[in-house]
């Protein structure tokens, strides 16, 4: 339907002979092969480091550890794309039409305060409100769940204040320091990980 939609209005705009030519130009076939590998290399690395964690969890602590573990990831998972989303919408495209310009520079910065500004806001009322949440998202017996959030907020918190330069790294093509941004993060949280829950537990991870 979104297609039909988009077909019918471009349509009326100028003629779709325009817009879409059959072709094969090996320097844009070239771009798109690697920024496509740096996209779904760092999109497949937070998973999978994920579940290597979860992983030594039921091995360490057992199963009803990794549902605990479940509910700031959930969390996490809720209210991401409110955050996430407007940036990458908005961000993404104009830095790569900017490039490395001032007012691409400003992009960046406006981005990184409204994160904050949001950031701060959605951390904020999920600490007040997590005794109300996780009994509504799970059941009381998650309750325990609610003293993993205050670290996994911290973190979440590093973590949006962080992503705009990689979505700037992104928009101007430096698929190397994108990449090497989200190797870092994984090995990362997987070593802290390892490291602290030996020490704290789940709170560790």
């Amino acid at each position: 339907l979104l297609a039909g939609a988009f077909v019918i209005h471009v349509r009326r705009v100028r003629p779709l002979s325009h817009l879409f030519k059959i072709g094969f130009d090996s320097s844009e076939a070239n771009a798109l092969i690697r920024f496509s590998i740096a996209v779904l290399v760092s999109g497949a690395l937070v998973p999978a480091a994920r579940l290597w964690v979860q992983r030594a969890v039921i091995s360490l602590y057992g199963i009803d550890a990794n549902g605990l573990l479940q509910v700031p990831f959930a969390v996490n998972a809720y209210y991401t794309p409110f955050l996430t989303n407007a940036l990458w919408g908005r961000m993404h495209p104009a830095v790569t039409r900017l490039g490395p310009t001032p007012e691409g520079r400003h992009e960046l910065t406006t981005a990184i305060r409204l994160i904050v500004v949001m950031a701060t806001t959605a951390i904020v009322a999920i600490l007040f409100l997590k005794d109300l949440l996780v009994p509504l998202a799970y059941s009381r017996a998650f309750l325990p769940a609610t003293r993993l959030l205050p670290a996994q907020l911290v973190g979440d918190y590093l973590y949006f204040v962080a992503l705009p330069f990689t979505v700037y790294a992104l928009g101007l093509s430096r698929l190397r320091v994108y990449l090497a941004a989200w190797v870092g993060y994984s090995l990362v949280a997987v070593a802290a990980s390892f490291v602290l829950m030996r020490w704290v537990g789940l709170v560790g991870v």
